[in-house]
C-alpha cells in the first residue's frame, strides 16, 4: 500500500509541476508574441479598431496573462498546503478537538458544515476574485478606476457569498449522496446528471419561448431581419419564434441551444445594437450551422465524458487508503475539489480543439448560405467590442482558446 501511495504522490506532484511549467512557458510565450506585434495592427483589423485601441487590447491581454500566472501559482501552493502540507488534517483535528453541541450527530453535522465552508471559501472563491481582477485591469478610464474597484469589490462580495452558499449546498448534498449510494455513487450520480442535462436542453428552449410571450425575453423583431433572412430560416426549417433576444444581460454573444425542433438561437440585446441586418443574418446562418451539426448535444456529451472519466478515476477510491495516504488527507470530497482543476487543465486542449472545430464547421455551413464578408464583419465587430480583437501566440491559442484564430478564420471564410 505504501508503494502505491508513494507512486501516487510522485504522479500528482509531477503533474502539478508540469502544469506550472507549461503555463509559465505558454504565458510568457504569448506575452512576448503580443508585445512584439502590438504596434502593428493587422490590415483587416484597421476597419474595426484604432492603433491606440489595439495597443490597449494587447496590454490588457498581457495583464490578464500575468493575473492567470499568479493564480496558477496560488492554486499550486494551495494544493500543496491542503494536502502534503497537512492543512486539511490540521483543520480536521482542530474541529474534532472541540465540541459545539451536546448532541453527537448535530455536533458532527456542524463540524462538517464548518469544514466545508472554510475549505470551499479558500479553494473556490479565488475563481471569482480572478474574474473581478480581470475587469479591473481591463479598465481604461483611469479617472474612474477607484469607483470601478469599489463597484467590482461590492459585486465580488455578493457573488462570492452566493457562490459559496451554492457550492456548499452542492458539496454537502453530494457528501450525503455518496454515503447512501456507496461504491457505485459515481455511476449513479453521473447517470442522473446526464439525464437532468438532457431534459434541461430539451425543455429550456420552450421555457425561454414562454418567457418571451410573457415579456421577460423578446422574439427577434422583424426590423432586424431582411427578406433574405426569412428565406434563410425557411430553407433550414427554423421558425422565427426560435430566434430569441435576452435583455437581462450585457454580454456580447449569440448561442445556439437545444436540438431538433426544441432548439433556439439566443441573441444578447447588445449584439443587435452593434450589427446591421446583413451581419445579423450571417450570425443566424452560423448558429443554424451549430444546430444542423448537432453541436450543442455533442458539446454536452463531451463534457459529460470528461466528468465520467474523472469520477471513474477517483470516484471509487473514496474509501481507499492509498489515495488519501498519497495526498496526505483523509477527507475524500475535499480532495476531489483539489484534483478537479488539475484534471481540467490537462483536458482543456482536447475540449478547445473540439470547440474550435465546431466553430469552423458552423462557418463552413454559413458560407453556403450567406455572403461570408458579412460574417467576417460581424465576428470582427463583436471581437472589437469585447476588446478581444488581437492575435495570440499559436501554441498558446491551441492550448487555451475555444475559438479559432481570428485572422485564419477570416481567411478561411474568404476561400
Amino acid at each position: 500500500m505504501n508503494i502505491i501511495s508513494h507512486l501516487l504522490t510522485l504522479i500528482i506532484s509531477s503533474l502539478l509541476i508540469i502544469r506550472l511549467l507549461i503555463y509559465f512557458f505558454l504565458s510568457n510565450k504569448n506575452k512576448d508574441f503580443i508585445f512584439r506585434n502590438s504596434s502593428i495592427v493587422p490590415g483587416h483589423f484597421l476597419k474595426y479598431t484604432s492603433p491606440q485601441d489595439y495597443q490597449n487590447t494587447c496590454n490588457n491581454q498581457i495583464k490578464k496573462n500575468n493575473v492567470d500566472l499568479i493564480f496558477t501559482i496560488y492554486f499550486t501552493l494551495n494544493f500543496v498546503f491542503w494536502t502534503w502540507g497537512g492543512g486539511m488534517r490540521v483543520l480536521d483535528n482542530a474541529l474534532s478537538l472541540n465540541s459545539f453541541l451536546s448532541n453527537s450527530y448535530a455536533d458532527l453535522l456542524v463540524k462538517k458544515i464548518l469544514f466545508l465552508l472554510i475549505f470551499i471559501t479558500s479553494n473556490l472563491m479565488p475563481y471569482k476574485i480572478k474574474k473581478t481582477i480581470y475587469k479591473i485591469v481591463s479598465n481604461e478610464k483611469k479617472l474612474l478606476l477607484a469607483n470601478h474597484i469599489k463597484a467590482s469589490a461590492s459585486e465580488l462580495l455578493i457573488q462570492s457569498l452566493l457562490f459559496t452558499i451554492v457550492a456548499f449546498c452542492f458539496v454537502f448534498t453530494l457528501d450525503n449522496v455518496i454515503q447512501i449510494l456507496g461504491p457505485l455513487w459515481p455511476v449513479y450520480l453521473w447517470s442522473s446528471a446526464f439525464l437532468v442535462f438532457i431534459i434541461f436542453i430539451f425543455l429550456y428552449p420552450n421555457f425561454l419561448s414562454a418567457k418571451s410571450k410573457n415579456g421577460c425575453h423578446n422574439f427577434l423583431d422583424k426590423t432586424h431581419m431582411a427578406d433574405s433572412t426569412i428565406n434563410l430560416l425557411k430553407r433550414n426549417q427554423i421558425d422565427q419564434t426560435q430566434l430569441l433576444v435576452d435583455k437581462t444581460s450585457n454580454d456580447l454573444y449569440v448561442e445556439a441551444f437545444g436540438f431538433g425542433s426544441n432548439s433556439c438561437i439566443i441573441f444578447k440585446h447588445q449584439v443587435l445594437e452593434l450589427l446591421n441586418v446583413q451581419e445579423i443574418e450571417a450570425v443566424i446562418a452560423h448558429e443554424i450551422g451549430h444546430l444542423k451539426n448537432h453541436h450543442p448535444i455533442k458539446l454536452l456529451s463531451l463534457v459529460m465524458l470528461f466528468v465520467l472519466v474523472f469520477v471513474l478515476l477517483f470516484g471509487n477510491n473514496y474509501q481507499s487508503n492509498y489515495l488519501f495516504n498519497g495526498l496526505g488527507t483523509p477527507i475524500y470530497l475535499a480532495l476531489y475539489i483539489l484534483l478537479a482543476p488539475l484534471y481540467i487543465f490537462y483536458v482543456t486542449p482536447i475540449f478547445c480543439w473540439f470547440t474550435r472545430k465546431f466553430e469552423n464547421d458552423a462557418d463552413r455551413f454559413a458560407s453556403t448560405q450567406i455572403n461570408t464578408n458579412n460574417l467576417s464583419s460581424a465576428i470582427s465587430k463583436i471581437a472589437s467590442k469585447k476588446k478581444n480583437l488581437l492575435i495570440k501566440d499559436h501554441l498558446y491559442g491551441w492550448f487555451f482558446d475555444k475559438s479559432p484564430n481570428l485572422l485564419s478564420r477570416i481567411d478561411k471564410l474568404k476561400c
